[in-house]
């Protein structure tokens, strides 16, 4: 399990720190080109190169930091929760600005301008899918991650100042794990079921012990014919009279 996670942190950061750089290229191309034919910079613009060098910056070090130093700061679960959740709410509005310009000033698509607002419009464009999948890569690990650490709380683990490698989100199993005892009321119904067959063995038992005891008093002492055949006769079952 912590395999898993420490391998999808890093495919997930990696992939959000290479299409921050991808953004960071792209707006410096459409930066270049408002200046040259429109003559200033457009708001989103501005946006975009402001948040794609913070998100190259704190990517890099969450990742370098935390491969060569064990329990560094920047690693810390709770560090790591909070920039990214800082990151993709920057991210959302990066893709919301970039996909205003997009509805705005190109509402028949890319291929139906000239050739230099196609190619204008085609950079916007690969700028709003890179901010959209940049935004729900760092949001579904944010998330993701903060619950874990949520449920490894409530289960008594401390978590939240250890890194996602270090960190264990589940107790270990115990040796005698599968060792599995009796629930107390299964103990309670096979004793009452024990008390049940000695109760049944001791009423089968019961005749065989009265006729012996019968047959030991008549070695000795002699037991009287009429009262063996009274004995005999009072454990038949009488016959009733037919009509």
């Amino acid at each position: 399990m912590l395999a898993v996670v420490s391998i999808a942190r890093y495919i997930i950061l990696s992939l959000s720190l290479i299409f921050a750089v991808a953004v960071l290229g792209l707006s410096a191309r459409t930066t270049d080109t408002s200046i040259l034919f429109l003559g200033g910079i457009a708001p989103f613009e501005i946006i975009n190169l402001v948040i794609a060098p913070l998100t190259i910056v704190a990517l890099s070090i969450i990742l370098s930091v935390g491969a060569f130093r064990q329990n560094a700061i920047t690693s810390m679960i709770w560090v790591e929760v909070t920039t990214l959740s800082i990151l993709w709410a920057m991210w959302v509005m990066v893709a919301a600005f970039t996909t205003r310009v997009i509805n705005l000033n190109f509402p028949l698509g890319c291929t139906a301008y000239i050739p230099f607002y196609l190619q204008l419009c085609s950079k916007i464009t690969a700028i709003q899918g890179l901010a959209w999948t940049v935004w729900v890569l760092l949001m579904g690990y944010s998330i993701i991650l903060g619950i874990m650490a949520c449920v490894a709380t409530s289960r008594g683990i401390s978590v939240w100042s250890k890194s996602v490698k270090d960190a264990t989100f589940s107790h270990p199993a115990s040796p005698n794990q599968d060792v599995q005892m009796p629930p107390k009321l299964e103990l309670q119904v096979n004793h009452q079921h024990a008390h049940l067959q000695s109760l049944q063995q001791a009423n089968h038992q019961q005749p065989s012990l009265q006729a012996s005891a019968l047959q030991n008093n008549g070695v000795g002492y002699g037991v009287p014919d009429g009262m063996a055949h009274a004995t005999s006769t009072a454990n038949q079952t009488p016959a009733y009279p037919q009509v």
